[in-house]
């Protein structure tokens, strides 16, 4: 058996026990595009089929082949398959002692795919077809040698007359184009090309329904041409009171994710129910097509649209949902990762320009908050190669950004808004102590507390989760905890 960069998951407490570097974020990403190909029918990242090491797995001792050769690149899986080499060696299976590893770091990902003719996938095709080559090492080619060994375990094949013309004949590399220079990739969420985008994640859509597990009922509104919602209502009991309404910014790093998607549907179908909330999940326009501050007068427009429903004259616009049951004395923005900052800039708009009609928000929710700074915190050392993605990230969503101390990024510096005159009264900071951007967010409740800010704030960390696993592990014990501080925020 072999397995090259094998698709295994763990939790975030197993994956740094291995003492190495780790993509946090693209493992949290593959965590929730292993839930959606589950359809949501998973532990998550100790489901025993994506996690052969996770409690209930069948033993590996007891694995059905002579020989295995596991093949390592330097990859958010590199940790977890490395564990199962050691798990197997140590499971007492019988044929041990023919287990091989392959380590071909610092190449990435599946690179034998994208470069067949490099060194280490040549290298990487000897091991897995030994047979076809000599077995001296000094035949393992140099760069030098590509052109002449073209993969010899491949070579070795029979091969027909017309195989063996077509062989001969050299074939020029497709000429180069500028658009296909990259100009930014996180695998295997997207890759941002000099003139388009590909995601090969968060971009799936569910159709909004009621649910038949929670009750709650959920329906679209186009707000403008640029901007629409999903909403969420709860199921209300007869003579029920008007519900606290929660403006949700959903994360993705400004270039990713949707309203639409089957994760947030999800999530807020189990979340509106336990908090008897009114949700409105904004759908704003994303980056690179439409660069930051795009997504923050997208928002602002949808927030403005909420509480447009407090004007007598709103009969065109007015919504019998938000009109119907929502409690403006109980307005709340709130957001994970780049929804964090979105709402914290809302809430800065208000303090500076105000909100119409007499509106107040009464909180702010900010979950894993996407904030950054040249300023170096301990947290970033968690994952260094994350950390300075998203700085990347970054300079790619905002072209127009003087860097990680652009007050839209970092709001400490000198020229970001005063945290003092944050525009609402309770602010709650949700972190996780494995999160690249956990002392970010720990700054911003610290810094807001000492800025004069005459409001409460709170801050609540999950232990040894990284960044938003609560999307990606719903029912895991901390996403429960961390829904109820939520709720109970929200309804105090």
């Amino acid at each position: 058996m072999a397995l090259l960069h094998p698709f295994f998951l763990s939790s975030p407490c197993d994956s740094a026990a291995e003492g190495e570097a780790q993509d946090a974020w693209v493992r949290g990403k593959l965590a929730e595009m292993w839930a959606f190909a589950c359809g949501g029918r998973t532990a998550g990242p100790d489901d025993p089929r994506v996690n052969p090491l996770a409690d209930g797995a069948p033993s590996l001792r007891r694995l059905g082949c002579g020989r295995v050769l596991v093949c390592l690149a330097a990859d958010a899986l590199a940790a977890n398959g490395k564990a199962y080499y050691d798990a197997l060696l140590a499971s007492g299976w019988a044929a041990a002692d023919d287990a091989e590893l392959l380590n071909s770091a610092p190449a990435d990902h599946e690179f034998h795919l994208r470069e067949p003719d490099s060194a280490k996938a040549v290298r990487l095709m000897d091991r897995l077809w030994p047979t076809a080559i000599s077995s001296s090492t000094s035949q393992i080619p140099t760069p030098d040698d590509l052109p002449q060994a073209n993969h010899r375990c491949l070579r070795a094949q029979p091969r027909s007359p017309l195989r063996r013309a077509m062989a001969a004949v050299p074939v020029a590399p497709p000429p180069a184009s500028a658009d296909d220079e990259i100009v930014y990739e996180s695998m295997p969420c997207i890759r941002i090309y000099k003139n388009r985008v590909e995601r090969y994640f968060g971009s799936e859509f569910i159709a909004a329904s009621t649910d038949a597990a929670t009750g709650v009922a959920s329906r679209d509104v186009v707000i403008s041409p640029n901007v629409s919602a999903r909403l969420y209502l709860p199921r209300l009991e007869d003579g029920a009171a008007k519900l606290p309404v929660l403006v949700y910014y959903h994360g993705g790093g400004f270039c990713l994710g949707s309203a639409f998607n089957p994760t947030f549907h999800a999530y807020f179908n189990s979340f509106a129910a336990l908090a008897n909330v009114l949700v409105v999940s904004v759908e704003y326009r994303l980056a690179p097509e439409h660069p930051v501050p795009a997504a923050y007068a997208d928002s602002w427009e949808a927030l403005a649209w909420v509480v447009s429903h407090l004007a007598a004259d709103s009969a065109n616009s007015r919504d019998p949902w938000v009109a119907g049951h929502a409690d403006f004395a109980r307005l709340y923005l709130g957001g994970e990762s780049a929804g964090s900052n979105i709402a914290h800039h809302m809430a800065m708009r208000v303090a500076a320009e105000g909100l119409p009609h007499g509106a107040q928000i009464r909180g702010l929710v900010m979950i894993h908050p996407y904030f950054l700074g040249t300023d170096k915190v301990p947290s970033d050392d968690l994952d260094p190669a994350t950390r300075e993605s998203l700085g990347s990230l970054w300079r790619v969503m905002c072209p127009a950004t003087t860097g990680e101390d652009d007050p839209l990024i970092n709001p400490f510096v000198d020229g970001a808004p005063a945290l003092a005159s944050l525009a609402c009264g309770r602010v709650l900071v949700c972190i996780g102590e494995g999160d690249v951007l956990r002392d970010r967010g720990r700054a911003y409740y610290d810094r807001l507390r000492a800025s004069g800010w005459q409001g409460e704030a709170e801050i609540w960390q999950a232990p040894c989760k990284g960044h938003t696993f609560h999307l990606l592990e719903p029912s895991c014990d901390e996403a429960v905890a961390q829904d109820k501080v939520i709720t109970g925020f929200l309804n105090r």
